[in-house]
């Protein structure tokens, strides 16, 4: 079964660490913005981070998501996703697809 949504907001409303928090049970999620390459948010240590470096594939950055209404002083870590550039939806054949696109 695959599904997709897709929202849009300026690139100034666009917070990627909001979209990580908020689709918290995806493993990759892809974000294209108009004028903007694609990206592709992948969990680390995840089966598909796995995929793409072993495919060659190298992140150029990460973000790291503490989980919602937690305080920081609790100790819990949160996720860390790595960032790729580019589209990689096709190479992790998702079943569930979560698309967010940004206009300006």
């Amino acid at each position: 079964m695959k599904s997709t949504y897709t929202f849009k907001a300026s690139p100034a409303d666009t917070d990627y660490v909001r979209i990580c928090r908020e689709n918290h049970q995806a493993r990759f999620i892809v974000v294209k913005s108009e004028g903007i390459d694609p990206l592709t948010f992948v969990r680390i240590y995840s089966r598909e981070h796995y995929m793409l470096r072993k495919a060659g594939s190298r992140p150029s950055g990460r973000t790291d998501v503490r989980p919602v209404h937690v305080p920081p002083a609790d100790g819990r870590s949160g996720q860390t996703w790595v960032i790729f550039e580019g589209d990689y939806s096709k190479e992790l054949s998702p079943k569930v697809r979560t698309t967010v696109e940004v206009y300006g």
